[in-house]
């Protein structure tokens, strides 16, 4: 059987993010047991963004790239052009 540390800071230390969702102490600063903190067995954790806000953020980097290949292709195009019709003139 396994057990689960709730733990807490004394206030004013500034925890540093390690990751993404990872955060260390400081060297030399110990953790308090937590006496106000519950832990609910087989709740699920809550996600940290909004799935709405993150489909609209993946559907308009689509479209941004899309754009971007666009463009790519009318400049590629257009330099085609030049490099078979105005360059062997010269």
């Amino acid at each position: 059987m396994a057990t689960i540390g709730l733990f807490t800071f004394a206030p004013g230390v500034q925890l540093s993010a390690e990751g993404a969702n990872r955060y260390v102490a400081p060297e030399g600063v110990k953790p308090l047991p937590a006496t106000q903190a519950t832990l609910h067995e087989g709740a699920l954790e809550g996600a940290n963004e909004s799935v709405i806000k993150g489909t609209m953020e993946m559907i308009l980097a689509q479209r941004e790239a899309e754009m971007m290949q666009k463009a790519l292709t009318i400049f590629y195009t257009d330099f085609n052009k030049t490099a078979t019709e105005d360059l062997p003139r010269v």
